[in-house]
């Protein structure tokens, strides 16, 4: 397998064609940045001595060490938007009171 099959499958997995854009014609200005750093990912980490089986175990784990970077970005988002001072729900109770204390 060469480095341009390799990015061919990843293509097939995409949204839309920009992988494979992106891999054909690097200089060009990317539209999405998520594809560049797919592309980025697969060429740093390719190797041409490896079987396709390899290539392809150590694409997967590239992959899925990206995914967990960003399952921990969103969760870190997620967790201060969450625990933000946004009014509650109910609109009714400020930070310094509790809704569930009874007088």
């Amino acid at each position: 397998m060469n480095l341009k099959d390799l990015i061919k499958i990843a293509n097939k997995g995409y949204s839309d064609d920009l992988i494979i854009e992106y891999f054909e014609d690097p200089v060009r200005p990317s539209e999405d940045g998520l594809a560049e750093f797919i592309v980025n990912e697969l060429t740093d980490t390719f190797d041409p001595e490896s079987p396709d089986e390899m290539q392809l175990h150590e694409a997967v784990r590239v992959m899925e060490m990206a995914c967990v970077d960003i399952e921990g970005v969103i969760n870190s988002l997620y967790l201060r938007w969450c625990t933000s001072h946004l009014p509650p729900i109910s609109g009714d109770w400020t930070d310094e009171e509790d809704p569930d204390e009874t007088d």
